[in-house]
């Protein structure tokens, strides 16, 4: 565990009021709207891809339907003031292999890009079917297990699609995305840490010896499956404060980036 990962505990606790949380947050949107950089978004399907884009446009997204996947991959402009990011959304789903492909391709024609690898710490919703998710209890509805550790599993091995040529990236973030559901004050370090060097994730990234920043993240609030509970600890002021220090982080890769 890094002492930047260590750090989001206090981060998340402080007292900054939301009303500046917003203001910064919208001068750091416009700060990363006004690099020219391309960002390759990577990740399976469900864990927020889209909803991430949307939060980066809107400071809050609005839940995507589950059955409203991002079909190929799609090339996002977002443009302020005549300048522009751009994006290239990956489609997530088994089987697209050849279309995330093209989009590898064509962040390579930059002479720099950095990729942001969205997860969900195996909380992701899909076309799955809710009886596969999540289950009934005395004590109302939970997620299921073992559908998490497919889920996370399911993110590892989509690791080894990159081709070799993506370790030119500048950066790789992995965007630890619904933390609105995954978020105690008592996992959250181990769930971070399974996403570090030192966890089974970065384990299966170890050919990549660029810089690598786990950070935290939330694009809106939802019960999981429209059913199980958020886990109670995470509303808008945490969601606020992984927002800016997110954009924070991403400002300062594109710097570095920019500056090699």
């Amino acid at each position: 565990m890094t002492d930047e990962q260590s750090g989001w505990g206090k981060l998340l606790e402080g007292t900054l009021d939301i009303v500046t949380k917003y203001k910064l947050l919208d001068k750091l949107v416009e700060r990363f709207f006004s690099e020219k950089a391309v960002v390759l978004l990577c990740g399976t399907s469900g864990v927020g891809k889209s909803q991430f884009i949307a939060s980066l446009q809107d400071g809050v997204a609005t839940p995507i339907p589950t059955t409203n996947r991002t079909r190929g991959w799609r090339k996002v402009k977002v443009t302020k003031e005549g300048r522009k990011l751009e994006l290239l959304d990956t489609p997530g789903q088994v089987g697209e292999g050849a279309l995330r492909r093209k989009a590898h391709l064509e962040a390579l024609k930059a002479k720099r890009f950095g990729i942001i690898n969205v997860v969900a710490n195996g909380y992701h919703e899909g076309t799955a079917s809710e009886t596969s998710a999540i289950w009934l209890g005395e004590d109302g509805y939970d997620v299921r297990q073992e559908f998490l550790a497919i889920n996370r599993q399911l993110e590892i091995e989509n690791l080894a699609e990159w081709s070799v040529e993506l370790l030119d990236a500048k950066w790789l973030v992995t965007l630890v995305n619904k933390a609105d559901l995954w978020w105690k004050p008592h996992t959250y370090e181990n769930v971070l840490r399974h996403y570090s060097n030192e966890g089974a994730y970065g384990e299966a990234l170890n050919p990549w010896q660029g810089k690598h920043v786990v950070l935290p993240y939330a694009s809106t609030s939802k019960p999981f499956y429209d059913r199980v509970p958020m886990s109670g600890f995470f509303g808008d002021a945490q969601r606020l404060a992984c927002q800016v220090g997110a954009l924070e982080s991403l400002n300062e890769l594109i710097d570095r980036g920019a500056a090699k």
